[in-house]
């Protein structure tokens, strides 16, 4: 299957010289997670909102304190990895899995055409799970490929704490549990969030936590986490057993799984 399948079309893009206010306000009206970065017609750049949340703390220029960068271009590190329309869908989700990057710009004829990122793919995964004839392997259970054990933390863990957790360990999202009951989550993104917000290392994580986060059972399908993942645009789901936490399935455990059977011929790619 080609990438101009599921890719978005004629993406909403941000000028070099835009604001950062700018930019945030247009990640927010079209809920995206990247905003491709232009110079006239030239892509030059991708921004996320992991990159503004580091660097601004999602507020307004109005409300920071700190000397955040002012335009669009100056968070620009290098003229980003793309594809094309006809490269498959499994060679890009090789590339978003291995590079460890949410989105690839999609250029023709060196003119940005599109978008493709990690919902993309799980969307597609989806639709392969939803034909009629879907293999039984499309629902293997969560307990196959969850991460267990998990790294936690405490509501009463610090936000330095925190950091240097994800940090050591290499992970993007810590379930918080306390009495052996999850009652929270906390991402890179909120960890950014609080630091482009000044917020002490001594500041408890409760204070920065997602409260009573979307979850998932060790025997629900992979295809149900799929859904829960991509209906509340979030990038990981606890696990959890008569509420106590037995694991995580994140977006990159799920793209690997879609790219091992995005690969089969006889299903998606035959009715797409």
């Amino acid at each position: 299957m080609e990438v101009r399948k599921i890719m978005t079309a004629s993406p909403v893009t941000a000028s070099c010289n835009a604001s950062l206010d700018e930019v945030m306000q247009a990640m927010e009206e079209i809920e995206a997670r990247h905003l491709p970065i232009v110079d006239g017609e030239e892509l030059i750049g991708v921004l996320s909102n992991r990159d503004l949340f580091g660097a601004t703390g999602w507020l307004p220029q109005s409300c920071r304190v700190n000397e955040s960068p002012g335009q669009a271009k100056d968070l620009l590190r290098k003229r980003p990895i793309h594809c094309s329309p006809d490269d498959s869908v499994v060679m890009v989700a090789v590339d978003l899995s291995s590079r460890v990057i949410g989105c690839l710009p999609v250029l023709e004829e060196g003119k940005l055409v599109g978008i493709v990122t990690e919902m993309d793919m799980l969307e597609a995964y989806i639709d392969l799970c939803n034909l009629e004839n879907s293999p039984v392997q499309l629902h293997e259970p969560v307990a196959d490929h969850m991460t267990a054990p998990v790294s936690i933390l405490s509501p009463e863990s610090t936000l330095g704490q925190a950091l240097a957790m994800e940090r050591d360990r290499g992970v993007r999202h810590l379930p918080i549990v306390e009495d052996g009951l999850l009652v929270g989550i906390i991402s890179d993104r909120d960890l950014l969030k609080a630091v482009g917000r000044l917020k002490i290392e001594s500041t408890p994580v409760e204070h920065l936590m997602s409260l009573s986060p979307l979850t998932v059972e060790p025997d629900d399908s992979l295809s149900h986490a799929a859904s829960c993942l991509l209906e509340g645009k979030i990038s990981a789901l606890p696990v959890v057993e008569d509420d106590h936490l037995v694991g995580i399935i994140t977006l990159t455990d799920m793209l690997e799984y879609c790219i091992a059977n995005l690969r089969n011929p006889d299903t998606y790619l035959e009715n797409h």
